[in-house]
């Protein structure tokens, strides 16, 4: 504080101040606004706030996009259903889907509200979240239908963060070489990253030496789908990033055939399978079939058309009559499919 030039040192003051009458002739006041906290609001019942032309009966997706709103952008992605802004009255995110908030460089998120209906597990209680960190991303664990998300961020040391993506939709076959793609902001000097994984799911993860990926290795699957992770590590900062492995195909287009009355006479079936699968016929059946086994990996889709032929005309007056049934055995799991 200074007054007609003459300084004196004082605490920092947080009311109103009432100076004796007097002639001043110049008085200046020094104050600290670094620690003034913003506020960014998204609000979905007024899409146009947010720069987004939304359709008023129906979906307006927005996965992909990146809203801004005062210094925080916030990014979304698709769940079990897409991430989408609803008859332009709130944004619905389903089981899966993400929102992620970051704040602008140098500044933190405190504190993240959101009105409306909310399921994002234990991460937000009371529709609130409360911390401190540059970046924050909430996975729905059920359907949300937001009207408006408040973000509170302010001035503070900013530490490092790891940005990378959830792997998702990885076949039961598992994968030999996948690629984890990561970035780090606000990077230290002499920090390297290292990577960790379950050991199981995920068996194996190595640093690709290019500075911003590593490489990963999944088991095969052969049950329910499933959940692995990777762990991130740079210095005391850490980031898990999920790995999700689907369960096994394995089906038929049909589980019934019927063929025409003339000898030799064709149908066809579908079956898609992740892993080799044999097939066999019921003793005394009357048709063939085309191939009698599949070997993993032989379709990029899994898919494998098989030919059914008869293996003579049909004269009997008594109409339709079974010629037996076809066995389908997955050689991985054990299981089996039954064509009539």
């Amino acid at each position: 504080l200074s007054v007609n030039g003459y300084e004196k040192e004082s605490p920092a003051l947080t009311k109103d101040v009432t100076f004796t009458a007097g002639k001043i002739k110049t008085l200046v006041f020094e104050y600290d606004n670094t620690s003034v906290s913003k506020t960014a609001m998204f609000d979905f019942t007024d899409p146009s706030s947010l720069g987004i032309t939304a359709s008023a009966s129906g979906a307006t997706n927005i996965s992909g996009m990146t809203l801004q709103s005062n210094g925080i952008s916030m990014t979304a992605t698709d769940g079990s259903t897409e991430t989408r802004i609803w008859n332009a009255n709130d944004l619905r995110v389903y089981t899966g889907g993400t929102l992620t908030f970051k704040a602008e460089s140098g500044h933190n998120i405190t504190k993240v509200e959101f009105t409306g209906t909310v399921a994002f597990g234990n991460a937000v209680s009371d529709l609130k979240w409360t911390g401190s960190t540059q970046s924050v991303t909430f996975t729905a664990t059920g359907t949300n239908k937001i009207k408006t998300i408040t973000v509170a961020y302010e001035p503070g040391e900013v530490k490092p963060l790891i940005n990378a993506s959830d792997i998702t939709g990885i076949s039961a076959l598992g994968e030999g070489a996948g690629a984890l793609a990561y970035t780090i902001d606000n990077p230290v000097e002499g920090t390297t990253i290292s990577a960790t994984c379950d050991g199981t799911i995920v068996t194996e993860v190595l640093d690709n030496e290019d500075g911003k990926s590593f490489l990963y290795e999944v088991s095969k699957n052969k049950g329910d789908a499933r959940e692995g992770w990777i762990k991130l590590t740079y210095g005391d900062i850490e980031k898990t990033v999920k790995v999700s492995q689907n369960a096994p195909i394995f089906k038929v287009s049909k589980t019934e055939v019927e063929l025409e009355a003339e000898n030799s006479s064709q149908r066809t079936i579908t079956i898609t399978s992740d892993f080799g699968w044999t097939a066999t016929t019921s003793t005394g059946a009357d048709f063939l079939i085309d191939p009698e086994n599949y070997t993993e990996g032989k379709a990029t889709d899994g898919k494998t058309t098989m030919t059914i032929i008869a293996g003579s005309a049909n004269t009997s007056e008594e109409g339709t009559k079974s010629l037996g049934t076809i066995t389908i055995t997955n050689v991985e799991t054990g299981t089996t499919l039954t064509v009539n």
